[in-house]
């Protein structure tokens, strides 16, 4: 969304109300139209996914069956260590992963790899992250603390404009009471 600027200056408290008031009629009519685009986005879900995850299930089913007939016919479908062949309509084959480090076999853990390398190459491939408690240093230091690690605290205000909304139907605004403004 592209950052606007205001255009056009509000010269009076009367024209200041009704564009406020206008902003929230805007917002009831926003928010109705995403109600009826996500109902409209719901139903084409509920009219398509059971076919979809039909069709899904049938692909994954075939895949494994041509996966198990491949790796039993690997010399066969992919003479001299090709790793794709085709059929007049598709391409099929191997691919090779990313290298992905695992542990040598049930016997290890991810405990007793940290150990080992700590005994035999001194820690050099672990891992440690530091970052900021910036919760805990809200919660616990005094402004002096925080200005002398280097950073404060800021609380920025922003403009807000929420509607009156009917408690019995949050798509309706309530009734205007009497004119009575007073400062929040």
């Amino acid at each position: 969304m592209k950052r606007l600027k205001a255009t056009a200056e509000i010269k009076t408290r009367l024209e200041f109300d009704r564009l406020i008031d206008d902003t929230v009629t805007l917002q009831l009519i926003k928010e109705g139209r995403e109600l009826e685009r996500d109902e409209q986005l719901l139903a084409v879900r509920d009219l398509f996914d059971p076919e979809i995850s039909d069709l899904d299930e049938a692909i994954q089913n075939n895949v494994l069956r041509a996966e198990k007939y491949a790796l039993d016919h690997r010399d066969e479908l992919l003479p001299t260590k090709l790793k794709s062949a085709e059929t007049s309509f598709a391409f099929f084959g191997f691919r090779i992963g990313n290298p992905t480090l695992v542990l040598l076999n049930r016997k290890w853990t991810w405990a007793q790899v940290i150990a080992q390398l700590k005994l035999l190459f001194d820690g050099q491939f672990l891992l440690v992250k530091t970052s900021v408690d910036k919760d805990g240093m809200k919660a616990r230091l005094t402004p002096e603390q925080l200005v002398s690690v280097g950073t404060r605290i800021e609380q920025k205000e922003t403009f807000f404009i929420d509607p009156k909304r009917d408690p019995a139907d949050s798509q309706r605004l309530v009734a205007p009471a009497a004119n009575v403004k007073e400062a929040a």
